[in-house]
């Protein structure tokens, strides 16, 4: 249809501007007549081809042909001298003409119920941001309803969604048949618009049953549904991409004891063709994609486990996310995160605990959907045993009793299916085990074997060791200060809060080791402070990364006390440590006596502006930091400020990151102020903020004059396309010339260099 459309407008082009008025007076054909013919042919010519059950695309070349003839006329007699109001015409008479079939008899589907209330379908089940789902049956009353989504080509085409990636996710929803997904029943075009129609479920969707009562074993059965669609999808290469209540849909209303999931893929891919998503499903995303501006293309696994226990978080919690942090991403407020946690246990600690872990920061350290159902199953989670009590004497009414029947059969054969299904997770559990076990003996053995190796090495090598299961070999390494020991990788939960405290004690007597990796360890408040106090008498480490702990405040308090007598560490990573702004406040204070640190990584802590102020005005005294990550903070145009204010009198910062936060215009006109009379900072990362086109316009002017920046991030910003352009322009007025090699990178896709 495109490609016709298309033809129209070149045969305008083409027209012959010298024709006499005679000539046009004398031309019986009018715009409107040949423009509806035209299309009327070909949408009825191509639907007459589906219903014979022919594919038609091969035919679009016949059909230009036949429109390029109709046209003639039209084109040689200049009806139109304004291209503006032929295109106004044609797509004026496309619509009516496809609204017109729409509602015909010529679809096999009509809407159910057909009639509108306040010019509003009343078969409408929801709206999209590219089209609309209805409530459909076939015509003449036969067969169950359906859903139909019906897409709007032209708005898809518009943002980049071509007709074929449309097909290609149909036949991906096609291959999936599974008991907790919507069916798929076919899919095809018409018009200018494209239709999937699925199995209707007419329970409702998860949603509206947030804030209500539960029963726990029907919560339970409803979690191990949603871990068995994903674990089937998952199998079969595929992501849901879009999980959420509104997309888990209840067979029969107010009962999730049976759920189906619905809308992934084709809603998805609609959905990713923007910078970024709606709000509601942003409150979903995993901290990986709302953290790095990935499209839903870039996702995994494990970003699909975030998003289930988002929803099953709802469900125990009895709030929505966006209730809890209605100004940003949900992933990127660790105290809503804590809270959800902590209800949730309360709510059910079997579920609850899964629950928790799948809101694990880390992806590596989410259970997959399996591993999930398992353990489920095994607190108890299965489906009930139990079956429905025998039948009462038929008391009168034939008809309630055969549905009292049905109901039953259905009840026993859902039982026996949830119980099949139990079966074979525990099986591939066993499995699972089996295979894990086996892996755990050869990575011992392997480990052994370095320890045995490690003495044997001579004084000028220096040994990098990592551990992933039994580690405590390394203590008496560590404690008898084996010089050939340099750094050691703990990361991804081999060890605990005990396990660090002896840790901490073997670092303090160490005096040769320079890196030490304990990521995702599950190291908390009191371990923090063993391992500070071991850091105040350590002089070897050059290097600690904490990230994805649980220090909190009160640890990252402890951690501070320990950097101002502590003369070595040069870089420290607390990123995802719930340390909020009372913790950053102590580690600023520590950062005006401390002399070695470099790099500090505070990000996705929850600072705000009351921490960001606190390290700003620290920043104006230190001189040995070089690289600070402040982002994911929730840090607005307050302290943005205060950092603008620290940046005009520090002469030592070489990177700051504020991305993820929520500056705005205010804090970018702020910050590019700063930036003027500052010498000394080379990269500013502010990609996902709210700068938009005003802040955008301040660097502008910024770069002009400042003389040291090499990258500036805007990423994300919706800073325009003129507004790039006049970046662009300003880097060939920097003074900094070719000796820097300024880089800009922005939104869309411009690399301009100096």
């Amino acid at each position: 249809m495109a490609n016709l459309y298309a033809s129209l407008l070149s045969l305008q082009e083409q027209r012959d501007n010298n024709l006499s008025v005679e000539v046009l007076e004398s031309t019986k054909v009018t715009v409107d007549s040949v423009i509806e013919t035209c299309y009327a042919w070909t949408c009825e010519s191509n639907w007459s081809k589906y219903r014979e059950g022919r594919k038609y695309a091969d035919h679009f070349q016949q059909l230009e042909t036949d429109l390029r003839a109709r046209v003639d006329e039209l084109a040689l007699a200049k009806i139109t001298s304004n291209r503006g109001a032929l295109e106004s015409s044609i797509r004026r008479k496309q619509n009516s003409i496809c609204a017109r079939l729409q509602g015909g008899e010529e679809m096999i589907y009509a809407f159910d119920p057909p009639d509108s209330v306040n010019g509003e379908r009343a078969s409408l089940l929801g709206r999209g941001a590219f089209g609309r789902a209805h409530r459909v049956k076939e015509r003449g009353g036969l067969g169950p309803r359906r859903a139909m989504k019906i897409v709007d080509i032209d708005r898809a085409l518009d943002v980049g969604v071509k007709l074929e990636t449309l097909y290609n996710e149909a036949k991906l929803l096609a291959s999936l048949e599974h008991p907790n997904i919507a069916g798929y029943i076919t899919s095809f075009e018409y018009g200018l618009e494209f239709f999937v129609v699925m199995e209707y479920v007419g329970g409702g969707h998860l949603g509206v049953q947030i804030g209500k009562s539960h029963d726990v074993k029907t919560l339970r059965r409803c979690a191990l549904q949603i871990f068995g669609a994903l674990d089937y999808i998952h199998a079969q290469g595929v992501l849901h991409r879009d999980l959420k209540p509104e997309n888990v849909l209840l067979v029969v209303e107010g009962d999730y004891s049976s759920v189906k999931l619905a809308d992934f893929g084709l809603a998805t891919q609609m959905v990713t063709a923007g910078l970024r998503s709606g709000v509601a499903t942003l409150n979903y995303m995993s901290p990986q994609i709302a953290a790095n501006n990935q499209r839903y293309d870039a996702a995994a696994a494990a970003d699909d486990m975030w998003g289930s226990g988002c929803v099953l978080g709802e469900l125990l919690a009895g709030t929505r996310l966006g209730d809890r942090c209605p100004r940003t991403a949900f992933c990127n407020d660790l105290q809503a995160v804590e809270d959800v946690c902590t209800q949730s246990r309360k709510a059910d600690g079997v579920l609850g605990a899964i629950v928790c872990d799948l809101l694990k920061t880390v992806p590596a350290q989410r259970p997959s959907a399996a591993e999930a159902a398992a353990r489920l199953v095994a607190g108890g989670g299965g489906a009930s045993s139990e079956r429905s009590p025998p039948e009462e004497p038929n008391r009168g009414g034939g008809g309630e009793a055969a549905a009292e029947r049905m109901r039953r059969e259905q009840q026993e054969q859902k039982q026996e299916r949830e119980e099949a299904e139990t079966k074979a997770e525990v099986k591939k559990r066993r499995r699972g085990a089996k295979v894990a076990h086996e892996q755990r003996e050869e990575k011992e053995r392997e480990e052994e074997a370095e320890r045995k190796a490690l003495p044997s090495h001579g004084a000028s090598e220096r040994v990098i060791v990592k551990c992933c299961t039994d580690w405590r070999w390394i203590l008496e390494p560590l404690e008898t200060d084996d010089r050939d020991l340099a750094e050691l990788d703990l990361c991804s939960g081999c060890i605990g809060d005990p396990d660090a405290v002896r840790l901490a004690a073997a670092i303090e007597k160490n005096t040769s080791l320079q890196k030490l990796n304990l990521a995702g360890d599950h190291v908390g408040a009191e371990s923090a402070a063993r391992l500070a106090a071991s850091l105040e008498k350590n002089r070897s480490l050059r290097t600690l990364d904490l990230t994805g702990n649980r220090i909190g405040a009160r640890g990252a308090a402890r951690l501070a006390k320990s950097l101002e007598k502590n003369a070595s560490l040069e870089t420290l990573n607390l990123a995802y440590n719930h340390i909020y702004a009372e913790g950053a406040a102590r580690l600023a204070k520590s950062l005006e006596k401390n002399t070695t640190l470099q790099k500090l990584n505070l990000a996705f802590n929850d600072i705000r502006d009351q921490g960001a102020a606190r390290v700003a005005e620290s920043l104006e005294k230190n001189r040995s930091l070089q690289e600070l990550n402040l982002a994911g903070n929730c840090i607005y145009a307050e302290g943005a400020g205060h950092l603008a204010e620290c940046l005009e009198k520090n002469t030592s910062l070489r990177t700051l990151d504020l991305m993820i936060n929520e500056i705005d215009a205010e804090g970018a006109a702020r910050l590019a102020a700063s930036l003027e009379k500052n010498r000394s900072l080379q990269e500013l990362k502010l990609g996902g903020n709210y700068i938009y086109v005003e802040g955008a316009g301040h660097f502008a002017e910024c770069l002009e004059k400042n003389t040291s920046l090499r990258t500036l991030d805007l990423t994300c910003n919706r800073i325009g396309a003129e507004n790039t352009a006049r970046l662009v322009e300003c880097l060939e007025k920097n003074p900094s010339g070719m000796t820097f090699g300024l880089t800009c990178v922005f939104p869309v896709g411009v690399f301009a260099r100096i």
